[in-house]
């Protein structure tokens, strides 16, 4: 069964759960936090680790960018970050939803660095195309290890997990 008009919405949910899902099969208790946790959307817990804090984005399609620059690069819009100002630690947890019965790939990345990369990418952004405006949006990536520009994205094998 296949549905190729899934919403936002809908793709954000079912990584989520597939979230949720490896959590619980690594022996994690984790809950969705639905909307109560600003900034958080799992909470989970392992019987002798610390908490982990999780903000889930994910990507349906597992393909990585093939077009410029940015070839062979993992994409995720995202809004600005603020990170000092919270007190909570928390990762990003970066999901990419494969087409029907593929495998669905996961990686989790500290969230100093996601707020490094995307904020240096964008402003390197902003000074080559300045007739745009800035905005709160950003764009993480992921890389291969192979591209060839100015702001080095993190890598996939570094924080790629359960795979």
């Amino acid at each position: 069964m296949k549905n190729n008009k899934l919403t936002k919405n809908s793709v954000s949910i079912a990584g989520e759960f597939a979230v949720l899902s490896q959590l619980a099969l690594h022996g994690y208790d984790a809950n969705m936090t639905l909307g109560n946790t600003k900034s958080i959307d799992i909470l989970a817990s392992a019987p002798r680790g610390p908490m982990l804090r999780l903000e889930v984005k994910t990507a349906r399609t597992g393909k990585p960018g093939k077009y410029g620059a940015f070839k062979g690069t993992y994409r995720w819009p995202l809004q600005s970050l603020t990170i000092d100002r919270n007190p909570v630690k928390r990762k990003f947890c970066f999901v990419i939803l494969e087409d029907e019965n593929k495998h669905t790939r996961f990686f989790i990345v500290p969230e100093r660095i996601v707020a490094k990369y995307s904020e240096s990418a964008h402003k390197r952004w902003l000074a080559a195309n300045k007739k745009h405006n800035d905005s709160a949006m950003r764009n993480f990536r992921l890389g291969q290890g192979i591209e060839k520009f100015k702001v080095i994205a993190p890598l996939v094998k570094k924080y790629e997990v359960w795979n």
